[in-house]
């Protein structure tokens, strides 16, 4: 597995550290305006100016782009486009901003062609250190703490059967089976795209802010009843060229099969190796 990256993907990891300085001057701003959407959930005026940049950007190179928010150039289920999420976790955007603290939350942005999760990049410019995360079909995924730095290898444990599995901060039904299973730990955490990445890279876990997680333990699954396509679109191509150790990790929808493109909220499962992935389908199936 080479190391080397497309043309694409520079350009797609230079524009993620520039709208990664954006989301800092706008959560570096004296003021922020913020609402709410019709799911009652946080968005705020950098979300649309992240969107809006995101979607000029990417017409003035012929690439349509699904995002989230107001401002895309394509309908979800769009086989060849860019799937946005201008800032995957804006409820800890939001409350660390009023708290003075890090924030876990990310710019992600994956590139799909032909109806297949090519190539991802995301971004966490507000942790303690930046994190920079990208993954693409024929190169290995790697990380990056400063832009223009050294870049390094992310790989799952293939032989994992006992870690942590990050849930939906309200999964209830879910926690409580993963609890019953001998070896699993679940923690509950926000931001899909933070908790998907930590399958690819447990150490990120660590940055999560007030988050407890058990010693010794490692991330070895990641599952929610409620991700869109903007949520995973990204993760997908990182997880699942982590290569490092050889295979990579493993990105399904929640009956196992391919994760859909589609409008709506239809669930994921990112996962260390097989053993894990089969678990955590069988623990979803199982509230069906």
């Amino acid at each position: 597995m080479g190391v080397h990256k497309s043309a694409e993907m520079s350009v797609d990891i230079d524009f993620a550290w520039q709208m990664g300085e954006v989301m800092g001057a706008h959560f570096r701003a004296e003021n922020l305006a913020v609402g709410r959407k019709p799911d009652d959930t946080d968005v705020t005026a950098a979300d649309l100016d992240i969107s809006a940049r995101t979607a000029a950007f990417y017409a003035q190179r012929g690439r349509p782009v699904v995002s989230e928010e107001r401002g895309g150039t394509a309908p979800y289920g769009t086989r060849t486009a860019k799937y946005l999420d201008p800032i995957d976790y804006t409820k800890d955007f939001v409350a660390a901003r009023r708290e003075r603290r890090t924030s876990a939350a990310a710019f992600s942005l994956g590139n799909v062609v032909g109806g297949e999760f090519r190539g991802g990049v995301v971004v966490l410019p507000l942790l303690e250190k930046p994190h920079l995360y990208w993954g693409e079909q024929g190169a290995a995924s790697r990380r990056v703490l400063r832009r223009g730095g050294l870049e390094w290898s992310l790989g799952v444990d293939h032989g994992a059967r006992t870690g942590i599995v990050l849930v939906s901060e309200n999964d209830y039904p879910h926690i409580e089976r993963l609890r019953r299973m001998d070896g699993i730990t679940p923690v509950r955490l926000g931001g899909a795209v933070f908790k998907a990445l930590c399958v690819a890279d447990p150490d990120l876990l660590e940055t999560a802010p007030g988050v407890r997680a058990p010693r010794g333990q490692q991330v070895i699954g990641f599952v929610s009843p409620s991700a869109a396509a903007h949520d995973y679109a990204a993760a997908v191509p990182i997880v699942r060229n982590a290569k490092r150790n050889g295979g990579g990790g493993y990105a399904c929808a929640l009956d196992g099969n391919e994760l859909p493109l589609k409008a709506g909220k239809h669930g994921c499962i990112f996962a260390a190796n097989e053993f894990v992935r089969d678990l955590l389908v069988g623990v979803m199936q199982a509230g069906v």
